[in-house]
């Protein structure tokens, strides 16, 4: 299990339109083949996971995906549903942005989509499970088996890198399933300490706490391997919200730049104010966008690490998420989130130096070890 031509099988979020999901698969697998792993995303499409993506759906549809099933999120699925009626051109260039990127960077030329019953026979010597939210039932449902490994399979290793979780109480069902699963995995680590100590609680078994895989490269890494444009002559600022905020759009004008808002995804959640909404922006372009932003004002887990990676001054606008909180702690970059847009000033941006990478590069190493010993089985 040593050779470094080793076939490893990543099972994640790599079909849905979110620049987060797209870009920890794309950071995995690039990190991996750096290594000399022989690394492929298994084209495993979830129907749970890409329904709230779907262009379209009747009520009948609807009614049984998380969407209708959680009331809290109908707001923002009516703006969604609006959004599609009067913006059908730009969300078939988002979408076909996405497809390429997919496309592109994550599977292998002519990849189909492989079936449950078939993942467990895969030519692999290792499945990698994650990273991102996939034990999150409020996105995988509850009848979802192949995040949790439960497949059969033919003696490859199974590996759990990063699984995460947007909240802190864990469902009945997610509960179950780490009881249940979790001795069955050759190696488990996850992305927040919160969830680290609930799983102990739940075994008694102790797993590691490890990094997006976003962080696993650098920004060199990316500058290589990804188009990233010149930077063009008007500074501005990038607004990156999961959920659309008047307060947050208010707040990005007193910084007297201009001002680009980008949405996180087609489904739920989808900024629709001001006139620098750019709506049919794929990874690539949001990458840009970061990349040559002056400024950033954002509540997103993944916004928050391309600022930090990318060297941009930045303000996370967010109550407590144990997402962001635990990696602005590991960066010592705390001052960076607020808990309004109304506490916002100029004056709140952070910026990361070389201090916030030393800071980094500990856990960084940490993670890295973690995914070479899982591998090799040290």
């Amino acid at each position: 299990m040593d050779r470094p031509d080793k076939k490893i099988g990543i099972l994640t979020f790599h079909c849905v339109q979110n620049y987060g999901a797209m870009l920890q698969a794309y950071a995995l697998k690039g990190y991996l083949c750096q290594e000399g792993y022989d690394a492929r995303i298994i084209n495993y499409r979830s129907s749970a996971i890409l329904a709230p993506y779907e262009v379209s759906m009747s009520l009948a549809q609807a009614a049984g995906r998380r969407v209708i099933v959680f009331p809290w999120r109908w707001p923002e699925s009516l703006k969604t549903l609006h959004w599609v009626k009067t913006h059908p051109q730009e969300q078939i260039g988002r979408r076909e942005k996405f497809r390429r990127f997919e496309e592109e960077y994550l599977l292998d030329p002519g990849a189909s989509p492989v079936p449950y019953e078939e993942i467990g026979r895969l030519p692999v010597d290792a499945f990698i499970f994650g990273s991102d939210q996939i034990w999150n039932t409020d996105i995988t449902g509850e009848e979802e088996d192949v995040y949790w490994g439960l497949f059969p399979t033919e003696g490859q290793k199974r590996i759990v890198y990063g699984a995460s979780l947007s909240h802190r109480e864990l469902r009945p069902a997610e509960q179950r399933n780490i009881q249940r699963c979790l001795s069955s995995f050759d190696a488990v680590s996850v992305r927040e300490k919160a969830l680290a100590e609930k799983v102990e609680e739940l075994t008694g078994q102790r797993v590691p706490v490890v990094v997006d895989p976003t962080l696993l490269l650098s920004r060199e890494d990316y500058e290589r391997s990804l188009p990233l444009s010149p930077p063009g002559v008007e500074p501005y600022v990038l607004l990156y919200m999961m959920r659309d905020s008047e307060e947050a759009m208010k707040a990005a004008k007193r910084t007297g730049l201009p001002v680009k808002i980008v949405g996180c995804r087609i489904g739920e959640h989808f900024i629709d104010v001001g006139p620098g909404k750019i709506l049919n922006a794929g990874p690539i372009e949001f990458l840009n966008l970061a990349y040559h932003a002056k400024y950033i004002i954002t509540n997103s887990f993944h916004g928050t690490v391309f600022s930090i990676l990318f060297q941009r001054p930045f303000c996370v606008i967010s109550g407590e998420d144990d997402r962001i909180d635990n990696l602005l702690r590991l960066a010592g970059l705390e001052k960076a989130r607020i808990p309004d847009a109304g506490a916002f000033s100029p004056g709140c941006f952070v910026q990361s130096t070389e201090d916030t990478f030393q800071r980094l590069r500990q856990m960084i190493d940490l993670s890295k070890g973690y995914l070479k010993n899982a591998l090799s089985g040290g």
